[in-house]
């Protein structure tokens, strides 16, 4: 009996230790089972963190080489606009000093025109026939050729010189007699009329096709508001003309002067203003004067004063506070 007791001590002490040992091996299982999981989670997450961190860094780069091609795109049009502004800038330049070319050039044949013009009025008033021929043979005079042969008809043999050319005569003409036909019409006879009634100030060339002739007519027909065409000298013309007894056309005034009652007055400005050289009135730039009076001084007070106070001397008097 003994023996058999022992026997199956031993048997139940084999079975809890393999028990025990089954218990531990799972135990064993489940713990790396779980250890396995954990690092597999943690390798998962370390993936994602690492894939975020690239994503952004692709994501960064991507931004500042979209930076990079913008500011390289928007300094490519400002250099185009800078130049296409340099073109223009340097195209208008060109036009403007070919204008100026072309008004400095217009400007010289009319003062080489009106140079003439006062030289063949001058030898008709004289009875000039050397003088005639000096303007014809003057280069600068060639346009003037025709105004040169219509003076030389006006020369009247045998007459002595006289000093000046007479004013021409605001009065009609007389009444040709019966049964005479009138006088013809012509381009001298237009501009002396566009003259009397102040729209003509050039010279009495009759020439009628001249800028200056062409321009007076236009500004008779604007201020006598008569829309009929005139396209050479005529009797309508002058009926036009001679039925207007006093000034038709304003004067013409300088920049610094204005029409008043149908004269040309100096502009005024208000106080503080003045008239600037294209005739606008501007204020007057007033210096302003510097102070220059002495200013007290703080200085420190001759008698000693108190601990904690703050002394300061003005005007001969010394205040604390």
């Amino acid at each position: 009996q003994a023996d058999a007791a022992k026997q199956a001590e031993q048997v139940r002490q084999a079975e809890l230790a393999r028990q025990q040992a089954e218990a531990a091996n799972q135990a064993e299982q489940v713990r790396q089972a779980e250890l396995a999981r954990q690092q597999a989670e943690a390798a998962k997450q370390a993936e994602q963190v690492r894939q975020a961190e690239l994503a952004r860094q692709q994501a960064d780069a991507a931004k500042q080489a979209e930076q990079v091609r913008q500011a390289e795109l928007a300094r490519q049009q400002a250099e185009a606009a800078k130049q296409a502004e340099q073109v223009r800038q340097a195209e208008l330049a060109r036009q403007q000093a070919e204008d100026a070319k072309k008004a400095e050039e217009a400007r010289r044949q009319q003062e080489a025109h009106n140079r003439c013009m006062l030289d063949i009025i001058d030898a008709i008033a004289h009875n000039n026939g050397v003088a005639l021929d000096l303007v014809a043979a003057d280069p600068a005079c060639s346009a003037e050729r025709g105004q040169v042969d219509e003076a030389r008809s006006r020369l009247k043999p045998n007459t002595p010189q006289i000093a000046a050319v007479e004013p021409p005569k605001t009065n009609p003409p007389a009444e040709p007699p019966q049964g005479s036909a009138p006088p013809p019409i012509n381009a001298a006879d237009v501009q002396r009329e566009l003259q009397r009634v102040g729209c003509y100030s050039g010279a009495l060339d009759g020439n009628w096709k001249a800028a200056s002739t062409q321009t007076a007519l236009a500004e008779f027909r604007k201020y006598a508001s008569i829309s009929k065409q005139f396209d050479a000298p005529s009797d309508d013309l002058m009926q036009a003309l001679k039925g207007r007894p006093s000034r038709v056309c304003p004067p013409t005034c300088s920049v610094k002067e204005t029409l008043k009652d149908g004269q040309c007055v100096a502009k005024t400005c208000g106080d503080g203003e003045r008239l600037n050289a294209v005739g606008k009135c501007v204020a007057v730039q007033r210096r302003v004067q510097q102070d220059t009076r002495e200013r007290p001084q703080r200085q420190q007070p001759s008698a000693q004063p108190k601990a904690g106070n703050h002394c300061f001397t003005a005007y001969g008097r010394t205040y604390c506070e």
